[in-house]
């Protein structure tokens, strides 16, 4: 059954992570009781980074670690200005105009001034949108930056413009060892992301509640589908996923369901959602969705065939985590964190293209033996890797380290 809505507690994880767990976290923490922590994002909801501080948050304070969460304010030309550099980072050749520079450093300028965060004990910066609010202060405690991107490759006039902010922080925090900038004067960190089994997108659903949620929201059940779950993004190449999914269809007959949103701070959301209209169109077997409902999706990704992945990006893609919990194999794209989460031929398929997408979802939706060994290899493996237990222990190793006794 889901669980109705409650405030996360370190000890509802028990059952996740084990009694010595639950006594080892509290220890860890001790040292920080009182302390007063505060993350800064630049979205509130739709992303993956907004997910994670809404569990981790309120566990930190259950812990005794004063916790606060802090999200951006900007405009249109500020958040393209980040799109710029987001994309940038991840390795596109951009160009960062005066006026873009002018406008970002303005808005982190205006968040500094409406955010008071000298009386805190440490500073979680999430990506690059606020990374520039640390030269506005009198620093008393520590900077750190947690980055969400595959940053291993990225555009030198990016970099050249934001390593002098970044060499103001105390440390940076990445998912992988691979993914950490070079030629920075600051440590750095190594820390995945990690799903919440207890969130109303992964806590367990019943077949009962699953097929009244499918039903409710008109998703025929008829044929097998294959699902498709990102935001808008260019880098998540719904395109691609619908090249695939018609090389299925003539094989299997099946159905593609697309859903994703439009998160806030990505003024390009809209385009490519409109594209993905465009190619969809005139085809009933693809159903586009972009309701914000966690448990549409926990329900579409239990009941899915295949999860598809089909990133030509990825920081992380927690979305891999998400269906590989509900024992959903996973056909993913061979980058970023991709291949942490998707082991090939024992969690789910690596496939660098449309053609080898189709024939391994084909592979997966033949045989249900196949599906069900995948599937709960899967579910250990993110149980025992991609927790929200795991990262809060992370976070409880790294940040005494700069937080002042």
């Amino acid at each position: 059954m889901l669980r109705k809505s409650k405030i996360p507690r370190v000890e509802h994880y028990e059952q996740f992570a084990g009694r010595k767990w639950v006594e080892r976290i509290h220890k860890m923490a001790e040292p920080l009781h009182g302390k007063h922590l505060v993350h800064i994002n630049a979205t509130a909801y739709g992303g993956g980074v907004a997910e994670l501080l809404n569990s981790t948050t309120l566990m930190m304070n259950d812990l005794g670690i004063e916790t606060g969460w802090r999200v951006l304010v900007g405009t249109h030309s500020f958040f393209k200005a980040t799109r710029k550099m987001f994309d940038g980072l991840q390795g596109e050749d951009v160009e960062l105009t005066p006026i873009d520079k002018s406008v970002y450093l303005d808005y982190n300028f205006r968040n500094a001034i409406i955010n008071h965060l000298n009386d805190h004990d440490v500073v979680i910066v999430h990506d690059p949108q606020p990374l520039a609010m640390v030269q506005h202060y009198k620093k008393k405690c520590a900077w750190i930056w947690r980055c969400h991107m595959d940053v291993s490759h990225p555009d030198k006039d990016v970099t050249s413009f934001l390593k002098p902010l970044l060499n103001k922080y105390e440390a940076a925090i990445y998912h992988m060892p691979e993914y950490a900038l070079k030629g920075l004067k600051i440590p750095s960190k190594v820390m995945p992301p990690s799903i919440d089994p207890l969130s109303a997108k992964n806590a367990k659903m019943s077949d009962k509640e699953c097929f009244s949620i499918l039903k409710k929201h008109g998703i025929p059940i008829d044929k097998p589908f294959i699902l498709h779950v990102a935001r808008f993004d260019r880098w998540k190449d719904q395109l691609g996923s619908i090249a695939t999914f018609r090389r299925v269809n003539q094989h299997l007959p099946c159905r593609l369901i697309l859903i994703g949103d439009m998160a806030n701070d990505d003024p390009m959301g809209a385009e490519i959602y409109s594209s993905v209209i465009a190619a969809a169109q005139g085809d009933p077997n693809i159903i586009v969705l972009t309701e914000r409902n966690d448990y549409l999706v926990n329900a579409l990704q239990a009941h899915a065939a295949v999860v598809l992945q089909k990133s030509l990006r990825e920081g992380f893609g927690l979305t891999v985590a998400e269906a590989l919990w509900k024992e959903t194999p996973v056909v993913g794209s061979n980058v970023g964190g991709i291949p942490l989460q998707v082991i090939d031929g024992k969690t789910g398929y690596l496939v660098r293209n449309p053609e080898e997408a189709a024939k391994r979802c084909i592979k997966i939706m033949k045989s249900k033996s196949l599906r069900k060994r995948l599937g709960q290899a899967g579910k250990l493996h993110i149980q025992k890797n991609f927790l929200i237990t795991r990262e809060l222990e992370d976070y409880l190793k790294i940040i005494p380290k700069y937080c002042p006794r």
